[in-house]
């Protein structure tokens, strides 16, 4: 995975642009910049009141009254599949919004419900059935609990960008091989995916692979401060038996003599790295 853009034919030509534009120059930087967090969306219910929590609802307009408020709002009055009376509010006033949001059409809703009590209107798309899909998108879901990996900005890819190249991803192409880079261990597998990092079925299945991905991170930090401390203690060993007819010669060598401050700082120095003898 360290050849430079060697991302799968089904990233387009102007997405690979944007990728390397954002630091990502082949699938493997891509695939290990990791979420910094998770959204849970749930089906709303009559009971669903947890404002740090998105909902996701199948409802039916029965009426769209635009409210000139500063940039000014929407209300939307909504029907739920489950035949509950709900009102939201979509804080943006873009003119297509008009013209699609007609009554008696069903629309899949993503909202989070404010201290207040009133639904905000996050995201909304025509309702387009339910899906074999494994993974959330908006239109397609099924009602159940989902969990939708939020990324820091990158450049020009957002959090929904990030997400849509995700989509277009296989799950094979996830997959990571460490048999050569790490002994056998009981910390983590040599061969796991980070499928699950980016396209969680669960929070437990996010965690395990989340755990195996640190593990091996661990590992290396370690292996590598090893390897210094073993280089060093080479470096020491070689300059650790210092001869003392050496110096002698090396001294003798010098095109003017040392005065007595000058031996004795030299003779410390070689003293604090090694034995002379």
């Amino acid at each position: 995975m360290n050849t430079q853009n060697n991302f799968p034919k089904q990233i387009s030509k102007l997405e690979i642009t944007k990728l390397n534009q954002a630091g990502f120059n082949n699938l493997y930087n891509f695939i290990t910049y990791f979420p910094f967090r998770l959204q849970q969306i749930q089906p709303f219910t009559r009971n669903s009141n947890d404002s740090s929590i998105s909902y996701l609802i199948n409802a039916t307009i029965s009426n769209v009254e635009f409210r000139k408020v500063g940039k000014g709002y929407f209300l939307i009055s909504l029907i739920s599949e489950l035949g509950i009376r709900l009102e939201g509010y979509l804080f943006q006033n873009h003119n297509y919004i008009w013209s699609e949001l007609k009554l008696g059409l069903t629309f899949q809703w993503i909202v989070q419900v404010s201290a207040k009590g009133f639904l905000n209107i996050q995201k909304w798309s025509h309702f387009k059935g339910f899906s074999t899909n494994p993974f959330f998108k908006l239109g397609s879901a099924q009602m159940q609990n989902w969990l939708l990996p939020v990324y820091l900005k990158s450049g020009v890819l957002t959090t929904s960008k990030f997400n849509l190249i995700h989509q277009k991803l296989n799950f094979s192409e996830y997959n990571l091989d460490l048999t050569s880079l790490a002994p056998a261990n009981n910390f983590f597998p040599l061969k796991f995916s980070l499928e699950q990092i980016h396209k969680p079925s669960s929070l437990e299945n996010y965690n395990k692979s989340k755990q195996n991905w640190i593990a091996f991170q661990l590992f290396l930090k370690m292996s590598t401060y090893k390897q210094i401390k073993e280089n060093n203690q080479i470096l020491l060993a070689k300059s650790a038996d210092i001869s003392l007819e050496n110096l002698k010669l090396m001294s003798s060598s010098i095109p003017f003599n040392l005065t007595q401050s000058q031996k004795t700082t030299i003779w410390d120095i070689l003293n604090q790295i090694g034995t002379v003898r």
